[in-house]
């Protein structure tokens, strides 16, 4: 994977209040959200705007999924 790629991910984790959506390098998160399946719904459209993917983690931190996305047109 390139740094490039990498860069444009979105990471879904766990934090104190819910669920984060992330960015690498980021300072801030993008959103904090009750529920996981909030979460991955907000870093899918990020995604998919993008062209990027989604990388999923669990309650202790271990990635579950990575799902990529074509840019939309």
């Amino acid at each position: 994977m390139s740094t490039k790629t990498k860069s444009k991910q979105v990471h879904v984790v766990p934090s104190d209040n819910g669920w984060k959506v992330v960015r690498p390098k980021a300072s801030r998160a993008t959103g904090i959200y009750n529920n996981k399946n909030e979460a991955e719904k907000r870093a899918q459209g990020l995604a998919q705007k993008e062209g990027s993917s989604v990388v999923t983690h669990r309650k202790d931190g271990r990635i579950t999924s990575v799902k990529s996305y074509g840019k939309k047109k």
